[in-house]
């Protein structure tokens, strides 16, 4: 709709008479009235998707001048990380010809920005589209500038009689009622992915509560350390889960079943703590669950890890031989059991996150860097209390 929009705002300017100003009346009274919605003094796109992705689903709908301020005055980013982008790219993939981009100033063309890979998608996507709307404009058939016009204010009415999107508000005081009619609604129709259910319940899980803004923003802040991709987000609570439920005694178990541990009342299995099942329980696991996120993918990643990360051989035997031991002791087991082994997966963690961190021996007062020990003492920890 908003290329449709574009392209017959460009052409109408060709023609003249009642044929422009019908089209300017499509495009003022339907189009832009589907299109956008007023806040306070601004107009913004009717559609709003999650915190995540709306900064970049905006810009779509900016003339170019307000794109190169919009995308100029975005938080800078850290360029090791994975999804950084120089500025200078960024204008590049939006759209932006080099001679809009102001290029005074090199150094924060220079400078980086987030850009994740959902990201990329909604511009190609907007790319996408206009591209096919152009493609029918210019049609052989569409020789003059009043056939162009007619044949996009064609296009326009087709979309509009074709296309509904409605808003319903759903107002109770009945928290339980609502939360059901959520998920309900969510769990039919186009079937959505694992990520998109457990971002859904999470929104339903703090519908009216105070805090709902920041503790979404907590999950928003999960996916966008992956990037945007909803795979490696999927990945990470399946190990989460494998590593925190003892229901599951594996991360295939825990990703097949991971919904369950996401449900908004204590229903279904049972046997599955759920971590939604009240706004507490809600807001602490949100809470971990961003304290781990950043970590876990430091370690999954290796990122901004430049040095060379194989293990001194004296390390590397000391961990074969705690791995054998492990073995024997049948690991597994204790492992999947409620026994000791359990507790020391925080002390395992600890000890890896540790593992980041310089140190100098008291021996040899020479600085060595302690991912030698990033291996050696989860394993002496998981190891410990055996």
């Amino acid at each position: 709709m908003k290329n449709i929009k574009d392209h017959l705002e460009e052409k109408q300017t060709k023609v003249d008479g009642q044929l422009q100003a019908y089209a300017e009346h499509i495009c003022e009274e339907y189009l832009d009235e589907l299109l956008y919605r007023r806040k306070g003094p601004t107009e913004t796109p009717f559609l709003e998707l999650n915190d995540h992705d709306d900064s970049i689903y905006e810009l779509l709908f900016q003339d170019p001048e307000k794109k190169v301020q919009t995308l100029k005055e975005m938080d800078q980013y850290d360029g090791r990380k994975q999804n950084a982008i120089r500025l200078r790219d960024l204008f590049d993939e939006v759209g932006i010809p080099e001679e809009d981009e102001e290029l005074a100033d090199t150094d924060l063309l220079e400078s980086f920005r987030y850009f994740g890979d959902s990201h990329r998608r909604l511009v190609r996507t907007d790319e996408y589209y206009d591209e096919k709307v152009a493609a029918f404009a210019d049609r052989e058939e569409f020789d003059t500038p009043e056939k162009e016009v007619r044949a996009l204010l064609n296009l326009a009415h087709f979309t509009l009689r074709s296309l509904r999107v409605s808003e319903c508000i759903f107002q109770t005081d009945n928290q339980e009622l609502r939360i059901e009619v959520f998920q309900s609604l969510n769990d039919r129709g186009v079937e959505l992915s694992s990520m998109d259910k457990v971002r859904a319940r999470i929104v339903g899980r703090f519908q009216g509560e105070s805090d709902s803004d920041k503790q979404i923003a907590r999950w928003e802040n999960v996916v966008q350390m992956f990037g945007g991709d909803a795979d490696a987000v999927e990945d990470f609570l399946a190990h989460y889960l494998a590593a925190t439920e003892k229901s599951f005694e594996t991360v295939t178990d825990a990703r097949s079943n991971m919904l369950e541990a996401f449900r908004l009342k204590q229903i279904g299995r049972r046997d599955i703590k759920s971590r939604l099942a009240s706004p507490g329980q809600a807001r602490d696991f949100l809470e971990e669950l961003e304290n781990y996120a950043g970590r876990y993918r430091e370690i999954v990643t290796a990122d901004l890890t430049d040095d060379d990360t194989e293990l001194k051989k004296e390390y590397r035997e000391e961990c074969e031989a705690i791995l054998q031991r492990l073995n024997k002791l049948g690991f597994y087991t204790a492992h999947t059991g409620t026994g000791q082994a359990s507790g020391s997966a925080p002390a395992a963690y600890q000890a890896a996150w540790k593992a980041t961190e310089p140190v100098t021996t008291n021996s040899s007062l020479k600085s060595v860097q302690k991912r030698d020990f990033l291996l050696l003492d989860p394993l002496r920890a998981t190891e410990w209390p055996l």
